[in-house]
């Protein structure tokens, strides 16, 4: 079926299989195109990405997650490509997820963000944890871009010391039993299942 619209006095007419219907009058022939000119549906743009385009039902996109509340099977960080459709009622685009029109774009951002998945942008300072020598690097835009760097790119100092703390071979099982109980209850503790698994792992990367 189609749908007409009168040029001159704005009035719809719907066509089909030669009957015109205008309101409940309906009248055997086609539409006269001096009179008449159909009118298309606009297509809806159902999504507009971060990069500038309007994305239609069909059309590729891509997208990524920015949290652990993903869709079932999806990961965070991880680059997907959808085809547009229509929501169902009452359902909306996904507020932790960042979509693209070009799959380009989007892994642009994905290669140069903060572990936390913030982008890096012109300007802004951040850390880098050097998991090789257990130090804290400053940076600034433009700087660490290199893939090696991606999820070791940080916005605070502290979290790098963090990860510095928890990963840093730092204490002897010597200097762990010192702080476990005093000198009178080393010989239990130092027998114990669970010191026992230290002693066992510290041989293992001897």
């Amino acid at each position: 079926m189609k749908t007409f619209k009168h040029k001159t006095n704005g009035s719809t007419m719907t066509y089909k299989d030669g009957c015109m219907k205008i309101e409940n009058l309906v009248i055997e022939g086609t539409p006269n195109l001096d009179y008449w000119e159909e009118v298309f549906e606009k297509e809806e743009i159902l999504l507009k990405t971060e990069d500038g385009f309007n994305i239609f039902e069909g059309e590729d996109y891509f997208f990524f997650w920015t949290g652990n509340n993903t869709a079932s099977g999806q990961q965070p960080y991880k680059l997907y490509n959808h085809k547009a459709k229509k929501l169902e009622d009452n359902t909306s685009w996904a507020e932790n997820a960042r979509f693209f029109g070009k799959r380009e774009n989007a892994e642009k951002v994905l290669s140069y963000t903060t572990a936390e998945g913030d982008l890096i942008k012109e300007g802004q300072e951040f850390y880098v944890y050097d998991n090789l020598n257990f130090k804290c690097l400053e940076g600034v835009y433009g700087h660490f871009k290199n893939k090696k760097y991606d999820g070791r790119r940080f916005k605070t100092k502290g979290e790098v010391a963090q990860l510095i703390l928890m990963s840093k071979p730092c204490l002897s099982l010597k200097e762990l039993l010192s702080v476990w109980g005093d000198t009178n209850t080393l010989d239990v503790y130092s027998n114990s299942p669970l010191f026992t698994r230290f002693k066992n792992l510290a041989n293992e990367k001897l």
